[in-house]
């Protein structure tokens, strides 16, 4: 993963770095029907059940959502293939 740096001048002209990280917003949890995801720029998602098995996978460009509501009451793992970076999920009916 590639994260952008800004340098600025701060008091004295000393050297500031600020870092921009990529950080998903993924709403809302629990869940009943439909899971929202939110980024940066786009990604790659998948989603797993408790025991590791992968049910779907899908690219979100900005904000879009995934519908869960096929999907019984249970602990899942929202995951950014990019960043690696996972999330659990707790869909409720």
């Amino acid at each position: 993963m590639y994260q952008t740096i800004n340098f600025s001048a701060g008091k004295n002209n000393s050297l500031q770095t600020q870092e921009n990280t990529k950080e998903d917003k993924v709403y809302p949890n629990p869940a009943k029907d439909k899971i929202y995801i939110q980024n940066n720029d786009h990604g790659e998602y998948i989603l797993r059940d408790a025991s590791g098995k992968t049910l779907v996978k899908m690219s979100v460009l900005k904000n879009s959502y995934m519908n869960v509501s096929a999907y019984p009451t249970g602990i899942y793992y929202l995951t950014n293939l990019e960043t690696g970076k996972s999330y659990k999920i707790v869909i409720e009916k």
